[in-house]
């Protein structure tokens, strides 16, 4: 430990003129790092317009996108309801030549043939 204050003693045996000194800053040191941090302040800015510009573009493109998912899904809805009507089922009947049913007969279940 006497070591460290035998040091301590030094430095504060020093002329104020030298310690005076040494916390005096050079005005282009300090001029270097000033313009330094606002080169670098001024990139990060531009590459975060840029990264947020770039987005936006990718947005509106996938928003097309979606705009024209939606109109192909309407237009395949249209399309199966058209299918589904009952002129097209009946045209397709004609098509496959079958005949329709003339009279059904159901089968009514006993009671004892529904508990087994």
């Amino acid at each position: 430990m006497s070591k460290f204050f035998h040091l301590a003693k030094k430095m504060n045996n020093r002329p104020a003129a030298t310690r005076a000194r040494q916390r005096k800053a050079n005005p282009k040191t300090l001029k270097f790092g000033v313009g330094a941090m606002v080169a670098v302040m001024l990139v990060a800015y531009i590459v975060q317009v840029n990264a947020i510009a770039t987005k936006g573009y990718r947005i509106k493109e996938l928003q097309g996108t979606i705009d024209d998912l939606r109109r192909q899904h309407d237009e395949l809805r249209a399309e199966a309801t058209r299918l589904q009507s009952m002129a097209a089922v009946k045209d397709r009947v004609g098509n496959l030549e079958m005949v329709s049913a003339s009279d059904a007969d159901y089968v009514a279940p006993t009671p004892v043939a529904v508990a087994r």
